[in-house]
């Protein structure tokens, strides 16, 4: 099962709802409040994680600054939403399709989900 690294931005609710799953779940909240978006990037790689995240900053740390987590990124742009829907997004996704998440970034919106390899 894949390792996951939930940003601060992260909702904790969400956080819980995968754990009760058994997923494994780093949370920045938790252990590591205030760290830089490239140190979260390098603890990622270090502990094999998927990088969930609110945060648009981490665009420019991939494509411009060439800071790649290598497990992938999911990027959430959810205008309105509940605390958990996030976690099912992320279960209908990695449960219940065939997306390759390593090497890419994920963006998902209300209405869709694309990805970009980098």
């Amino acid at each position: 099962m894949i390792r996951l690294l939930a940003d601060e931005n992260f909702p904790l609710a969400s956080i819980e709802v995968l754990e009760a799953k058994n997923y494994d779940v780093l949370s920045i909240a938790k252990i590591h409040s205030g760290i830089t978006d490239s140190e979260i990037i390098k603890l990622a790689n270090h502990e094999e994680r998927l990088i969930l995240t609110f945060d648009r900053d981490f665009g420019q740390l991939i494509f411009k600054e060439g800071l790649l987590p290598e497990k992938g990124i999911f990027y959430f742009r959810l205008q309105q939403f509940q605390a958990d829907t996030p976690a099912q997004i992320i279960i209908d996704i990695l449960e219940k399709s065939n997306f390759d998440v390593s090497g890419t970034i994920t963006v998902i919106e209300e209405n869709f989900i694309r990805q970009k390899k980098f």
